[in-house]
């Protein structure tokens, strides 16, 4: 009830007085509410700081993918796999596709010095 229905019939007034408290407790809690959502990482904070988190989840997978295909190459390289050898000296262009690779085994010492 509004203040000039009140002021028209008295027993509206009693009615509005009697309903202060009501009122007071949900405004107070609308005000809480709102703070909550909205202010102090509130609920929309929440939601975007998920979203971020489950992104970077994802690029932490992507990037942990990367890492054991990467470490299955440098396994068979370090094994001196040809194919492998073969393989990243055609993918860092190293040689053209209608050439053929040749794999070399050095033996001894490669670095020129003798017996330093």
């Amino acid at each position: 009830m509004t203040a000039k229905g009140a002021a028209e019939n008295p027993r509206g007034l009693v009615a509005l007085v009697r309903d202060r408290p009501r009122i007071a407790m949900l405004a107070v809690f609308a005000v809480v509410t709102a703070w909550l959502v909205l202010f102090d990482d509130g609920l929309i904070d929440q939601a975007a700081n998920r979203r971020r988190e489950d992104s970077l989840n994802m690029r932490i997978a992507e990037f942990e993918t990367g890492n054991a295909r990467q470490r299955e190459i440098n396994r068979r390289i370090e094994m001196d796999d040809p194919e492998q050898i073969e393989e990243e000296a055609r993918r860092q262009w190293m040689a053209r596709p209608d050439e053929r690779v040749m794999y070399v085994e050095l033996v001894g010492d490669t670095t020129g010095r003798s017996g330093d």
